[in-house]
């Protein structure tokens, strides 16, 4: 939640940090509508009222952050203003006529033309998933079967060679920030149709920046806070991270095609050839024809997933529940545990993970447990009893525990700790039969140690 509430200010902050200025016209006109006041749009709006409805939300993107507890109250206040601004710029945007599916060919063409693999799938609609690649014939698995060219690939390196080049070197955020680089080259590119087939519209982007250099840039008709988000979302839920061209360090990227592939369990069958200067993914396992081709997105929980790639993934064998967990420094054996834990390499207070696959924790966070409920003899022991280095580490293998009773009493804290964490959210009934039967393991755990 934190995570999201920080990059939705920070979203606000960038896109407001420039107000509207005036536009200019560009694109294909034929596949271009512009919405008109009878199809939504509202009153014309004054600049200087956008302005001071923009600088009174900059200003409380950009004050200090509220207390703890308050966080939710300013969220609801920045989402009034931005509610505010919503409204005034509603009827702005500008979007292509047409389905996606219409664009597929042209991508498929594009594709080849760019020497892209285009044989053995084709974009295919696949109901709850939505589009995604199906086999044309039997694939192998680990058969390389899509290979996508540097050349069709929309990178920050490329972005420094376009239009948003000169800018570029003038914003400090645009160089800080490659996902941000990004976006606003998505805003600039004429071949955005290609790169977001799999948008729920194919949209095209919109005004001008007050910078000077902004005026050069081609973008069009309103640059409006739902464009932007949705610009945002499209580069983060794509991004990946590939070498630059001379291979010296890493660069972002969207690789079109190969992202219309969705999400299963598995392994990383993606990589980067350098030597041929293209993205490579061989398949994840043995595909008959008609079947629909996954890949594994990497070992995201769902709560990543849902913040990076706006899905939610019911199987995720990565499935994990972040939990913060430190020793008080008010107790009375604060000292002797930070001082174990820390020959551990293990910090006094930190975030761990609950995981839903076995084991169910870390070996790191199994160690802090055991610490955390040493007694002082124990603790001692660890300290300055005979093999003491030697027991050090093996605080966090499973064979070796400090003691039966240690063991007990580590696993009941974890079970109360997240059964308290579990009753601040509002849940249904089905999610309390799933925390019953989650009781119920640990439950059999500790009555089998």
């Amino acid at each position: 939640i934190n995570h999201s509430y920080l990059f939705f200010k920070f979203i606000l902050l960038h896109y407001y940090s420039h107000p509207l200025s005036q536009t200019r016209k560009m694109g294909k006109k034929s596949r271009v509508k512009t919405q008109k006041s009878g199809t939504g749009a509202t009153a014309a709006v004054t600049p200087k009222e956008m302005m001071n409805l923009i600088s009174e939300l900059l200003q409380k993107c950009s004050s200090a952050a509220p207390s703890p507890g308050k966080e939710w109250e300013e969220y609801v206040q920045i989402r009034a203003l931005v509610e505010k601004i919503r409204k005034k710029q509603k009827g702005m945007s500008v979007s292509f006529e047409g389905t996606r599916e219409e664009f597929f060919s042209e991508l498929m063409a594009w594709a080849a033309e760019c020497g892209a693999s285009c044989d053995g799938f084709e974009i295919s609609n696949f109901a709850d998933e939505g589009y995604g690649l199906k086999a044309t014939r039997d694939i192998k698995a680990e058969e390389l079967f899509l290979w996508i060219p540097r050349k069709m690939l929309m990178t920050v390196e490329s972005a420094k060679n376009s239009v948003l080049g000169q800018l570029y070197s003038q914003d400090r955020i645009l160089q800080a920030m490659g996902n941000v680089t990004l976006y606003n080259f998505f805003f600039c590119s004429s071949e955005a149709l290609f790169f977001f087939s799999r948008e729920v519209q194919l949209r095209s982007r919109v005004d001008l920046l007050t910078h000077p250099n902004a005026s050069k840039l081609p973008l069009k008709d309103a640059f409006t806070f739902d464009d932007y988000r949705w610009a945002v979302s499209s580069v983060m839920t794509r991004q990946n991270q590939i070498p630059t061209t001379d291979g010296s360090r890493v660069t972002l990227a969207l690789i079109p095609l190969w992202d219309m592939c969705n999400h299963t369990n598995g392994l990383i069958t993606t990589g980067y050839n350098l030597e041929d200067d293209r993205c490579e993914c061989v398949a994840l396992k043995d595909y008959k024809e008609a079947e629909q081709i996954y890949i594994f997105y990497g070992t995201r929980s769902n709560a990543e997933f849902v913040i990076h790639n706006g899905f939610f993934f019911e199987d995720n064998a990565h499935d994990r529940v972040k939990i913060k967990l430190g020793v008080s420094k008010s107790e009375r054996l604060y000292a002797m545990k930070a001082e174990v834990l820390a020959r551990a390499g293990i910090p006094a207070s930190s975030i761990f993970a609950l995981h839903c696959s076995e084991p169910p924790i870390s070996a790191q966070l199994l160690a802090f447990l055991r610490v955390f409920c040493m007694t002082e003899e124990e603790l001692r022991d660890y300290l300055v009893g005979d093999h003491a280095i030697n027991k050090i580490f093996t605080l966090g293998n499973t064979e070796f525990p400090v003691s039966w009773e240690n063991e007990i009493k580590l696993w009941t804290f974890l079970e109360t700790r997240a059964a308290l964490l579990l009753k601040t959210y509002k849940t249904s009934s089905e999610v309390l039969e799933r925390w019953q039967t989650i009781s119920e393991l640990f439950t059999h755990v500790i009555n089998h140690l």
